[in-house]
């Protein structure tokens, strides 16, 4: 919470996701398999490595490519809104 109220919010990271990386790292080696960056500002600093070691959920990539398909009329069982 830290890295995002204080860095990343306040544009103090300048790209630097060491510290969630470091993070990201403790989980997997606790056993967790997956991390679903749910704040905007974790999503966004992952999102610019090239190279994660583990598998992430990034739920505003989710989200775009849902109104892109949306608005193509390609996104099966959703109503389509006027």
């Amino acid at each position: 919470m830290a890295f995002i109220y204080q860095r990343a919010k306040t544009a103090q990271s300048h790209g630097d996701a060491s510290e969630l990386v470091s993070l990201a790292n403790s989980l997997r080696d606790q056993g967790c398999d997956l991390i679903i960056a749910g704040c905007t500002e974790v999503e966004m600093c992952l999102a610019r490595l090239n190279r994660l070691e583990m598998e992430f959920v990034f739920p505003l990539q989710i989200v775009a490519k849902a109104i892109v398909l949306d608005w193509q009329g390609d996104l099966p069982g959703v109503p389509r809104f006027k």
